[in-house]
């Protein structure tokens, strides 16, 4: 129990540093050039998927919400980050039905990527 309660309240720490980084971007950079021709809602989706790995499925996802306000981009990332992990978890759980001829590694090895997958919730 008080793991979960430090994994929250560290990501909790987390997402509102993410929250004034993203503020503090997207204010920062309303003169930059080379957005100029980008709409206002492009450019913040922009700031805010820049430091990511993957800025093209970072892009697609938020460029849908339609909103300058950074507030609503990241819990928009937020939600479709937990709709992503659910869809992982059920993953594992079509994969563990589908391992009935497998050994026991890897049943034992989806298992523990379901825990982990569980730990995410």
């Amino acid at each position: 129990m008080l793991g979960k309660v430090i994994v929250s309240g560290v990501s909790l720490i987390l997402v509102v540093g993410v929250i004034i980084g993203v503020v503090a971007t997207v204010n920062h950079s309303n003169g930059s050039s080379g957005t100029e021709s980008l709409s206002p809602q492009m450019k913040a989706v922009s700031a805010l998927c820049q430091p990511t790995y993957y800025k093209d499925a970072c892009t697609n996802t938020l460029s849908a919400l339609n909103s300058t306000d950074p507030k609503e981009l990241i819990k928009g990332s937020i939600l479709a980050i937990s709709s992503s992990l659910k869809k992982s978890f059920n993953l594992t759980d079509d994969l563990l039905v589908k391992a009935d001829n497998a050994g026991a590694r890897d049943k034992t090895a989806l298992n523990d990527c379901k825990g982990a997958a569980a730990k995410c919730f």
